[in-house]
């Protein structure tokens, strides 16, 4: 007798497990090493569409196509942790900028929002209910060139860096970097905002001050940041709205 994967049978059983109140931002977080053993990477597969499953042949290297199953079937099974959906059927598309959003035209799917980033062993997903959403991770080690600095940071951020010691610069330019791109990813415009326009102050322990530039056109009192270490990497959230709330957890498994 031929039977389905674990996880292709249990989907339909799917039920919403989880809250998800209008003030909070839920940040998960995904250790590949948790979740890449070949049998669950075959049984995630199993949840992916006909696009997702063709878009994985693209991938070059073992690593790689483990990670991008890895990625959809964690953004479909979570998902239908908030909302009664198989997690099959959740469709998806893009905006001109590349960035996917939810194309379920269910009214218990509108609303929902949801953001993605990715690096070597760790996946980021950020979901919240009508904000405009962000996510961004590095790992700690990343190689920030100091010629970067002049490229995509404002004058204020490289006169503050500049006057830390050497041996911090690294860290500071990756922090930077990463709310960075956190932001461009929750305006939804990809590099056609310019980084050098927008400026953060984390000197401050309560609240990170963000300072765009008259050319980016944004009122800062919209936008919440968040920024964490999680393990060896570093996360950035960005999320319109105030008095929000980011609740960050740990994936166990899918499905």
């Amino acid at each position: 007798m031929n039977r389905r994967p674990r996880t292709e049978r249990a989907a339909r059983a799917v039920s919403p497990s989880i809250d998800l109140p209008p003030e909070q931002v839920h940040l998960w977080c995904a250790f590949t090493e948790d979740l890449g053993a070949p049998s669950l990477v075959e049984q995630y597969r199993h949840l992916l569409g006909d696009d997702e499953r063709r878009r994985e042949a693209d991938f070059r290297t073992p690593d790689a196509r483990q990670r991008y199953v890895i990625t959809r079937a964690l953004v479909r099974t979570m998902l239908s942790r908030y909302v009664r959906h198989d997690p099959r059927a959740w469709s998806f598309a893009t905006t001109e900028h590349g960035r996917p959003y939810i194309a379920n035209a269910e009214g218990s799917a509108r609303g929902l929002v949801f953001n993605l980033s990715h690096t070597r062993g760790l996946v980021v997903l950020g979901v919240t209910r009508e904000h405009a959403l962000g996510v961004d991770v590095e790992h700690q080690e990343r190689p920030m060139s100091p010629g970067v600095m002049h490229r995509i940071f404002s004058t204020d951020e490289v006169a503050a860096i500049d006057a830390l010691p050497v041996d911090r610069h690294a860290r500071h330019l990756l922090q930077h970097w990463t709310l960075k791109e956190a932001y461009i990813k929750a305006r939804r415009m990809g590099l056609a905002l310019a980084l050098r326009h927008v400026s953060f102050d984390m000197t401050s322990e309560e609240r990170i001050r963000f300072a765009p530039s008259p050319e980016v056109d944004d009122d800062p009192d919209r936008w919440r940041f968040w920024q964490q270490q999680v393990g060896e990497y570093v996360v950035a959230v960005c999320a319109e709205g105030s008095g929000l709330q980011l609740v960050t957890r740990r994936v166990g498994a899918l499905g």
